[in-house]
Order: C-alpha cells, then sequence, then structure tokens
C-alpha cells in the first residue's frame, strides 16, 4: 500500500514538472511572437501577447520591461514607468537581481534629461542590491559626461564631471 502512495506521489509529481516545462516553453515562444510583432511594428498585437504571458506568469519579468518598452514607444511615460517599477517589484519578490528592469528605469529617466535621478536609480543597484553591473556603471559615466556638456561655461566643474566619467570606465574596463 505504501509503495502504491508513493509511486502515485512520483508520477503526479512527474506530470506537475511536465506542466511546468511546457508552460515554460510556452511563455518563451509566445515571448518570442511578441518580439516578432514588435519588428513588424504591430505595437498592439505585441503588446497584448506580453499581457498575456503576465496572465499565465506574473513572475516574467522580461515582458513588463516589453511593456514599459512598448508603452515609451507610444509615448505613455507614466505607463512605461509603472511597468519598470512593477518589474523590478517581481524580481524583489522571488530574490532575483533587477538589473536590467533597474537600467531600463534609468534609461526612461535619462532621456527625460535628468540625469542626477538617473544616477540615483543607478546607484540601487549597488547600494540596495549589492550588485556592480558594468553597463550601469559604464551608463553612470555617460551621465557624468552629459553633466560636463553642462557645465561648458564653468570649466573646473566640467573636468570634475569628466575625472568621474573616465575614472568610472577606466575602473571597470580593466
Amino acid at each position: 500500500m505504501r509503495g502504491r502512495k508513493l509511486n502515485n506521489s512520483l508520477q503526479s509529481s512527474s506530470v506537475y514538472q511536465e506542466r511546468l516545462k511546457g508552460r515554460a516553453i510556452q511563455n518563451c515562444i509566445e515571448f518570442n511572437m511578441g518580439y516578432l510583432f514588435e519588428q513588424m511594428d504591430r505595437l498592439g498585437e505585441a503588446t497584448e501577447t506580453y499581457k498575456q504571458i503576465i496572465a499565465r506568469n506574473a513572475y516574467y519579468v522580461d515582458a513588463y520591461i516589453k511593456l514599459s518598452y512598448l508603452a515609451w514607444r507610444r509615448g505613455s511615460k507614466q505607463k512605461a514607468s509603472e511597468y519598470a517599477d512593477l518589474g523590478i517589484k517581481k524580481m524583489e519578490q522571488t530574490k532575483q537581481r533587477p538589473d536590467l528592469a533597474v537600467c531600463w528605469k534609468a534609461y526612461m529617466v535619462y532621456q527625460e534629461g535628468d540625469f542626477g535621478r538617473a544616477k540615483s536609480i543607478l546607484d540601487t543597484l549597488k547600494s540596495k542590491y549589492e550588485y556592480d553591473d558594468v553597463y550601469a556603471c559604464l551608463f553612470i559615466a555617460m551621465i557624468y559626461y552629459q553633466l560636463s556638456i553642462q557645465q561648458r561655461q564653468k570649466p573646473d566643474e566640467q573636468r570634475y564631471y569628466l575625472r568621474k566619467m573616465i575614472d568610472i570606465a577606466r575602473e571597470k574596463l580593466q
């Protein structure tokens, strides 16, 4: 009797594993379909595809990032920010490194011209998540470069930002 229960448990575990694998494959296929829709400039279909993935798996973070990107492309900056924040939150809940989501959020803020806030967002990778992402650091260096351009009338401040940019780039590229 006990052997039968154990065997049934193993079978159901095996069935469960197969279902999980099937869902993962389905999500992957649909994600790539969403990307294909993007490339064909069929943004509505891409958006719906990514939303369907999230409906099945609320922790499929790449779909949040893609929804954020699509909202950004459409000019909906607030919605883009909300999707990025959701992606970051989901990653935190599952103890994943949110480097992609954080870098994307910083990029959006950077494009709006708020270099200081973009840098602050990127700094969270190191301070909050204890992760020293090379791309995030180089992005911070680029922000320092932008700040140096704004300081053309103040050579000392311009040199300060350029030095910071060079120091970061040199440290990360060694």
